[in-house]
């Protein structure tokens, strides 16, 4: 299992309370383009809060990092306490934008993971770990939760 994965599982357990390392499992992660829960929940005005969907995606890393968007914001604060899970929201400052098929998505990112992803990558194909929490005024929004790429780095075992 590579390291940053751990790193998310070890965010998870700390902030969910959950008691064992496997409360991060990449294998629920099923394969998907963004595009596809885009297109299956169409635009809605106001919030919309979706259950727990992860997804595994391939997308191109822009190394483009902004400032979480305040809607954003409020959205992760909203299915956080759907899910009885409010401390998430403190994990998630900034927004990474990544290209998939052609469409840029700004993607809500832990910000444990935003420094690995500034020293690990450059602009390349990656894999994101997202879970799609719904959307606020037609914006669909992912909580990446993970990633990996060709050159991953593995720790010593």
């Amino acid at each position: 299992m590579r390291w940053r994965v751990i790193v998310c599982g070890l965010f998870w357990i700390l902030t969910l309370g959950v008691s064992s390392a496997a409360a991060f499992d990449p294998s629920r992660y099923r394969p998907l383009l963004l595009q596809n829960i885009v297109q299956q929940y169409p635009a809605q005005r106001g919030l919309s809060l979706s259950p727990d969907i992860p997804i595994r995606s391939n997308v191109v890393y822009s190394g483009e990092f902004r400032d979480l968007l305040e809607d954003s914001r409020r959205l992760i604060r909203a299915w956080s306490e759907s899910m009885s899970a409010a401390g998430i929201t403190d994990a998630f400052k900034r927004e990474v934008k990544v290209r998939e098929a052609g469409v840029d998505y700004w993607l809500p990112v832990q910000e444990v993971l935003a420094p690995i992803m500034t020293r690990e990558l450059r602009q390349e194909a990656i894999q994101l770990f997202v879970i799609y929490v719904g959307q606020i005024d037609g914006r669909h929004l992912f909580l990446v939760n993970a990633f990996d790429h060709k050159d991953a780095h593995h720790p010593p075992r």
